[in-house]
């Protein structure tokens, strides 16, 4: 997740800085908290990524 991070951070420039949190959440998903202006993306989605990539037709 670390050098998706950094990926996105190279190709989007925001006016201020968005810390990205990893957490156990119970279910295959990521949330946005405009309150700590943070983006929690639960260590369950990972696999479910991972799970929608197999399923690409790459050329």
């Amino acid at each position: 997740m670390e050098t998706e991070v950094a990926a996105i951070n190279k190709d989007f420039i925001l006016p201020q800085p968005v810390e990205v949190r990893i957490e156990r959440c119970d279910e295959a998903n990521a949330f946005y908290d405009p309150e700590s202006v943070s983006i929690t993306l639960c260590t369950e989605f990972v696999g479910h990524l991972e799970d929608l990539y197999q399923t690409l037709e790459l050329p």
